[in-house]
């Protein structure tokens, strides 16, 4: 998304977590209504382990590994067994990291935020916050963001069509 050159206008009932992520890359971005969420930016991951409910119904989980193999999937086990530090740090940091460097790069008031800034710590907040801080910059409908782009499109046509006279004329 980052790599796009044509204009982005991004238009939103929920953008949160992921799709903040994608939706932050519109120049401009747009709540639909007054009570839209968007935020959530932050890195988590969540799942259930069924192994005793399967293993309550008779099917037991057989797992075998390589002798040289002794750390495959060690981090995921570890996770699962109740010690979760090493994929918080290996993994979801890292993850998190990325994405919050793509939300600062892309949404300018957020880039000088400090890092304990409820925005930049997973906080969800509803369009008249969002506009405050940064997260959105205006509510509009589908009509006038579509309108909105095909404007923007049109600009920045005629400006590569431009570009490209004068340097087919150099």
């Amino acid at each position: 998304m980052r790599s796009l050159q044509k204009p982005v206008v991004t238009l939103y009932e929920q953008a949160c977590s992921a799709a903040y992520n994608i939706a932050c890359h519109g120049q401009r971005v747009y709540a639909t209504t007054a009570f839209d969420f968007v935020g959530c930016i932050g890195t988590m991951t969540s799942f259930y382990d069924f192994k005793q409910y399967y293993e309550s119904l008779g099917i037991k989980l057989i797992e075998a590994k390589a002798t040289k193999s002794d750390l495959k999937n060690k981090v995921f086990d570890n996770l699962k067994d109740g010690k979760p530090k090493q994929y918080i740090e290996e993994v979801l940091d890292p993850l998190n990291d990325s994405f919050l460097s793509t939300v600062r790069s892309q949404r300018k008031r957020l880039a000088g935020l400090d890092d304990d800034a409820p925005v930049l710590r997973g906080e969800t907040f509803f369009t008249k916050a969002a506009l405050e801080i940064g997260l959105a910059d205006g509510q509009s409908t589908l009509l006038d963001v579509a309108m909105e782009a095909s404007d923007l499109g049109r600009k920045w046509s005629d400006v590569n069509k431009q570009k490209n006279s004068i340097y087919s004329a150099i």
